[in-house]
């Protein structure tokens, strides 16, 4: 059947320097609560707690759970000063924790405050809406609570794959159409029959080779009694460390939206999904990987006696 609605969607789109750094910077606020998440669950012995989160099933080692009365992010209670707090991961990208370490001639690595150490070049990497030293933060207030609905549930996923933090970079990378075809054509991880990549915000570098911010669409038909759903969002990958040191990997899909390229005309009968997923994988020993993943819809889609209707 031809897509004449594909004619409506455009092949590029203009971004501003400054849309391009309010996209980054939301992209980069949203990693880092879900590496708060992340960083909170193994604090909790690898347990999301049950006033917040209600466990919804497992299948060998990958656990589900979702959230309680619309509550998506952790909170530490009851810790003293003494321990860590990891309510405020930073990260920083890999290139910047590089050269810091190097001219620290092999001194530990410390997180401050206010690290001195750090070039204008590696806050251009890693944008920052809170901080100019090449890392981002988990602002006082939750991104994602303003832009999920209060009655949309977070979900949130957990489980142990094998192989390396490299390997999960490698098999993610898609920032032009020709490698998310090759890239979709070996793990089989959408189902989009159509897709462009818009524009490319940031490019991949010889320092950061799996860093990579880009707006995409796509659109897939998910069966004869649905309709066509297409998604417009920012793709932002890369490798970067915890609040530890750690080395993780995250990789997050956000719906946005932009005038260039608005909803289908209700006559092409597409609807636009709106949704938001993000994941962090870490190193859990030499062949396994641990990941978890946290995901919403920003606008939910039902279908109503074979409808597909939207609220």
């Amino acid at each position: 059947m031809p897509k004449s609605f594909l004619r409506d969607v455009p092949e590029r789109v203009h971004l501003s320097r400054t849309h391009q750094r309010i996209l980054t910077d939301m992209a980069d606020a949203i990693i880092a609560e879900t590496l708060q998440t992340d960083e909170m669950f193994i604090a909790n012995g690898r347990h999301l707690p049950n006033d917040q989160w209600k466990h919804v099933k497992s299948k060998e080692k990958v656990h589900v759970y979702r959230s309680r009365h619309s509550k998506g992010s952790l909170k530490p209670r009851g810790q003293s000063h003494d321990e860590k707090d990891p309510s405020r991961p930073r990260l920083l990208s890999l290139s910047a924790m590089e050269r810091h370490e190097r001219e620290n001639s092999g001194r530990p690595y410390v997180y401050d405050d206010e690290p001195t150490t750090l070039t204008e070049k590696d806050s251009t990497n890693t944008h920052s809406s809170s901080s100019d030293d090449g890392s981002f933060s988990l602002a006082d207030d939750c991104v994602l609570s303003k832009v999920k609905p209060s009655h949309v549930p977070l979900v949130v996923a957990t489980g142990v794959i094998d192989g390396t933090v490299e390997d999960v970079a490698f098999g993610g990378f898609s920032n032009t159409r020709k490698s998310w075809i090759v890239r979709n054509s070996y793990v089989h991880n959408d189902v989009f029959d159509e897709r462009k990549v818009l524009a490319t915000i940031q490019l991949p570098s010889e320092e950061d080779p799996f860093r990579s911010v880009v707006i995409k669409w796509a659109t897939g038909n998910y069966g004869a009694f649905t309709t066509r759903r297409d998604f417009l969002y920012v793709e932002s990958m890369g490798m970067a460390f915890d609040s530890d040191g750690e080395k993780i990997y995250y990789n997050l899909i956000h719906s946005i939206e932009l005038n260039d390229c608005p909803p289908l005309d209700k006559r092409h009968n597409v609807i636009r999904v709106q949704m938001s997923t993000c994941y962090i994988a870490r190193q859990l020993n030499d062949d396994s990987v641990e990941m978890l993943r946290g995901v919403f819809k920003l606008k939910e889609v039902e279908l109503v006696d074979g409808f597909a209707s939207t609220q």
